[in-house]
This record gives structure tokens, C-alpha cells and sequence, in this order.
């Protein structure tokens, strides 16, 4: 994944990376989140754990699927490098929504 990461680097569109990594950071913990406390009944644990997995950076199967079937590589290689970028700050967001003291 490196050497694609290097290959492409931020080269594909850069909105719609950023549309795609505010939905995968953002609204996916969220209605995870929403799911999981508020609709069925998980115990706590479970559900912190369920949130923070949703919250976690874009894989790296998206741009496998991408390069088996040649389309969206670069959009898929630029995707997860915003969202493991951006997931240091997200995670801590959502660490904090849970009440989880991390210092």
C-alpha cells in the first residue's frame, strides 16, 4: 500500500477525498454511535469499542477493490491517507464524546 500511496500520492480529487473522509471519520462513528446507544441495547463497552472501530482510517481493501477492477485508484490511495491523517484528531474527538479520559 506504501508504494501506491507513493505512486499516486494526493493526486486524485481532492473534494470529493475530503467529502469521502468527513463521512468515514465523522458520520459513520455517528450512526454507529446512534445504533448502538440509542436504538439497541448493547452494553456500554461494546458499543464504545463499536464506535471507535468506525471511527479507525479508511482500509486498505478499498484500494485493492479500486486496482482489481482499474477505477477510482487514485481517489482510493488519497482517501486513506487523509482519513489515517486525519484519524489522530477525529479518534481523539470521539474518545472525548465517550468520556474516555485519555491523559
Amino acid at each position: 500500500m506504501g508504494l501506491s500511496l507513493r505512486h499516486h500520492g494526493m493526486n486524485g480529487n481532492f473534494k470529493l477525498s475530503a467529502a469521502i473522509s468527513l463521512l468515514k471519520l465523522m458520520l459513520h462513528p455517528a450512526l454507529v454511535y446512534l445504533f448502538a446507544f440509542k436504538i439497541f441495547t448493547m452494553p456500554p463497552v461494546w458499543s464504545g469499542v463499536a464506535v471507535l472501530f468506525a471511527a479507525s482510517p479508511t482500509g486498505v481493501n478499498c484500494y485493492l477493490f479500486a486496482a482489481k477492477y482499474r477505477t477510482g485508484e487514485k481517489i482510493a490511495s488519497s482517501a486513506i491517507a487523509m482519513t489515517t491523517a486525519f484519524s489522530v484528531f477525529t479518534s481523539l474527538f470521539w474518545l472525548w464524546w465517550l468520556g474516555v479520559k485519555t491523559i
